[in-house]
């Protein structure tokens, strides 16, 4: 298991105790993906307090357990979550609408909601290849935010061509949803945002 948080702290748990991993990050790390064996690890970061959050986002990786870092992406809005399903497929989102995908080739593209008001700060994305309602990986990606300027939350899912936004509560900010969760109920779509202390839903 591991654990990141502010000024690039990153903790690696060997089932006793916990250890420091050195990154070498001066900002907070907001995501975490690891191989089964930990010797590969995929990191995302960003402080959106800070007056450089336009250009601090980092996407790092490891393939020796932390010991060394190697930069995927950097000097882009701060990235605050991260999903991912195995080392060549991550999203990660965040301050300015920033949305990049890690795809099946390892290189980054970049994704940015519409409204670049928005900051993201959850992110899910489906594993199904057969589902007739889901469309892989790449093609069915949730995010949920709100909008820095009218504070309405924003759930966002993306579908391969272009961003869909479903209403969300207004006047939400700054309790804005941190995490999304998408059920599929034949023949419809649930995705769950969790704010502070309530549930929203979107069809």
């Amino acid at each position: 298991a591991f654990a990141g948080g502010a000024t690039g702290t990153l903790l690696g748990w060997d089932g006793t105790s916990w250890t420091v991993i050195a990154t070498g990050f001066t900002d907070r790390i907001n995501g975490i993906w690891s191989s089964a064996s930990g010797q590969t690890l995929i990191v995302c970061g960003g402080d959106e307090t800070a007056g450089t959050k336009l250009t601090n986002g980092v996407i790092s990786k490891s393939t020796d357990g932390g010991a060394t870092w190697t930069t995927v992406l950097s000097n882009v809005p701060a990235l605050l979550a991260m999903w991912g399903d195995g080392e060549h497929d991550i999203w990660c989102v965040g301050y300015a609408g920033n949305a990049v995908n890690i795809n099946r080739g390892g290189t980054t593209t970049s994704y940015t909601v519409p409204n670049t008001n928005t900051i993201l700060r959850g992110v899910w994305a489906s594993t199904s290849r057969t589902d007739r309602f889901s469309w892989g990986r790449g093609n069915d990606v949730w995010a949920v935010g709100h909008d820095t300027v009218v504070g309405e939350t924003k759930i966002m899912r993306w579908e391969g061509t272009q961003w869909y936004s479903y209403d969300g509560l207004a006047n939400q900010s700054p309790n804005a949803p941190y995490v999304v969760f998408v059920l599929h109920r034949s023949p419809w779509w649930f995705a769950l945002a969790v704010l502070l202390g309530c549930i929203i839903s979107s069809i």
